[in-house]
């Protein structure tokens, strides 16, 4: 596979320390190049720049940074293992408007689906072998997870879903009760403890709305769980209408049913780590 494109063609450079005001290659004509070594490529946080720094360094755009492309979002070559090079992929001009005409948001939106599916099925393994954590690493565990899920399904579009009828998965009731008590022999302990501090803190020794969502978190992580899980075995059938279809699943799921209990469960492990735990 050849290399087009690259950033010594369309690389902004800090002249003079006063932001993009030149265009020119970076040291080496084929830095952090797809077909090279990939380990090349500099951390997220050094490929950009802000103006007025690092003179005579190649900063990088917000495009590049969302996708993990070191160089502008108009080059035709990107430098990520999921895209790979090619001449007529993305016009060599950089200026307004031209990354839609390129197909850079249907690009996007690919992308954005896939880290999600990775994220969903990156909880549900978490889930799966909840009973294999202890009540300290469990927490900091689902606080990634969570943190994820949010992040990841931001960027998903609904989409239309399958063009016709699939049968979709289904966890029964059974299954998940059974799960939700798994899910509470091994958070439960700490979140009763976090109930019974919330009371306290109400002064009249009551129930409280915030107690009850501790006492009931497996209920959010067992729901979390089922709607991501339906979507992952759609999206593992590998075929173009089950993964629109599990696509519109996540979606609809997180504005309707699961993205509720999503932030009820960063909730409660946020209490339980910060609050409960810190003193």
């Amino acid at each position: 596979m050849e290399c087009v494109g690259l950033i010594a063609r369309c690389t902004p450079r800090l002249v003079g320390g006063h932001g993009l005001s030149a265009w020119g290659p970076p040291k080496g004509d084929n830095a952090w190049c797809p077909e090279g070594d990939p380990s090349a490529a500099p951390p997220l946080a050094d490929r950009h720049l802000p103006a007025g720094r690092g003179e005579g360094q190649e900063p990088h755009c917000a495009a590049a940074r969302r996708v993990r492309a070191p160089r502008c979002a108009h080059l035709r070559c990107w430098g990520t293992p999921s895209v790979p090079p090619t001449a007529d992929r993305f016009p060599r001009k950089c200026g307004g408007g031209c990354m839609k005409e390129a197909g850079y948001d249907k690009w996007m939106q690919e992308e954005s689906i896939n880290v999600f599916a990775a994220a969903a099925r990156s909880y549900c393994a978490l889930i799966d072998v909840i009973d294999q954590h202890d009540s300290e690493s469990i927490f900091s565990a689902l606080e990634r997870e969570l943190t994820a899920l949010q992040s990841g399904i931001i960027s998903v579009e609904m989409g239309s879903g399958a063009d016709q009828r699939i049968e979709k998965p289904r966890i029964g009731h059974d299954a998940w009760k059974a799960l939700g008590s798994r899910i509470d022999a091994v958070i439960g302990p700490a979140c009763w403890a976090l109930a019974d501090s919330l009371i306290r803190l109400g002064g009249k020794n009551k129930e409280t709305e915030d107690a009850s969502r501790a006492r009931h978190a497996w209920d959010d992580f067992a729901d979390i769980y089922r709607d991501l899980k339906e979507g992952v075995e759609m999206w593992d059938l590998g075929d173009a209408e089950s993964r629109a279809e599990a696509q519109w699943h996540w979606r609809f799921g997180y504005e309707h049913h699961w993205g509720w209990h999503l932030m009820r469960a960063a909730l409660t492990v946020h209490e339980v780590k910060y609050y409960l735990r810190s003193g």
